[in-house]
Order: C-alpha cells, then sequence, then structure tokens
C-alpha cells in the first residue's frame, strides 16, 4: 500500500480524492488511513485543503520504494 500511496503522491501534491482516483484497488477507507500513518511519520506532508506532499525525508524514501517495487514485479 506504501508503493501505492507513494506513486500517487511522488510527482505532485494531491488531494485525497484526486489520490483515490489515481491510486487503483484501494479502499477510500484504506487509503485515508494510509496517509494518516504515513503523514504521522514525517513520509508525507498534509498541507492546506487536505493535499498531500512527501516530505524531504520521503522524497528520498520515494526512490527506495520504487527500487523494490522494480524488484518485485516480477514475481507479481
Amino acid at each position: 500500500m506504501v508503493q501505492l500511496i507513494l506513486h500517487g503522491v511522488g510527482e505532485r501534491q494531491g488531494s485525497d480524492k484526486e489520490l483515490l482516483c489515481d491510486v487503483q484497488g484501494i479502499a477510500d477507507d484504506l487509503l485515508a488511513e494510509g496517509l494518516r500513518a504515513l503523514d504521522d511519520v514525517g513520509v508525507l506532508m498534509r498541507q492546506r485543503h487536505h493535499t498531500y506532499a512527501l516530505s524531504e525525508w520521503g522524497q528520498g524514501l520515494h526512490d527506495v520504494v520504487y527500487a523494490l517495487g522494480r524488484w518485485a514485479s516480477p514475481l507479481m
């Protein structure tokens, strides 16, 4: 789920509703829970109008999560 959220947020800021459209296959409540959790640990920053962006630390994690996703993709 983290990879899906980071992918949705990674390139731009987005609202939770915009992310729900971008992140396919995840229920509204799970997305909201994931966004809150990533905000709580400092990966995301919640901004005005319920938009989210990657924090500076989250931007570094973005590359790591993408690398793991590329590594695991043949197994999916």
